[in-house]
């Protein structure tokens, strides 16, 4: 199982990463229904590209990882794209 380590120093598997950020976003979003398939568009969480950066701070403080405002407002249309965004900001572990 592949772990990678966040800006802390703390270890994350990919399932790990998922986990706390779709928490992150139903506490945001105040529903238990968050998955990784779901959209911040209309037909999901209704969220606009401002309220999409709600998550950069909560998201920092839990993984240690700084993401860029204008990728989570242009290219995070589901809870997938932010958790690969995250993902692919650790550092791998050999």
């Amino acid at each position: 199982m592949e772990k990678r380590r966040d800006d802390a120093g703390t270890l994350w598997t990919s399932a790990e990463t998922d986990e706390a950020i779709i928490r992150i976003v139903a506490r945001l979003a105040h529903r238990d229904d968050v998955r990784k398939s779901t959209s911040f568009g209309p037909k999901g969480l209704n969220w606009d590209k401002l309220a999409r950066l709600a998550v950069i701070k909560p998201i920092h403080k839990t993984l240690h990882e700084r993401l860029d405002a204008a990728l989570v407002a242009g290219h995070v249309s589901k809870v997938a794209d932010l958790c690969d965004a995250v993902w692919a900001l650790m550092e791998v572990v050999p």
